[in-house]
């Protein structure tokens, strides 16, 4: 969905980072065909969203 939205990542010290993000565009696609990967998994630095 579009719209505003933020990332809050928490560390292994308990310090935050947050970002800001805008979701300016959607698509439609069959939920059969909606293929993704998240990683990795556990993360460290990044998590990166595959379609």
């Amino acid at each position: 969905m579009p719209g505003n939205y933020s990332v809050i990542v928490e560390d292994a010290n308990g310090c935050f980072a947050t970002t800001p993000f805008i979701v300016d565009w959607t698509i439609y696609v069959e939920l059969e065909e909606f293929v993704y990967n998240v990683y990795p998994n556990p993360a460290t630095d990044a998590v990166y969203v595959q379609f």
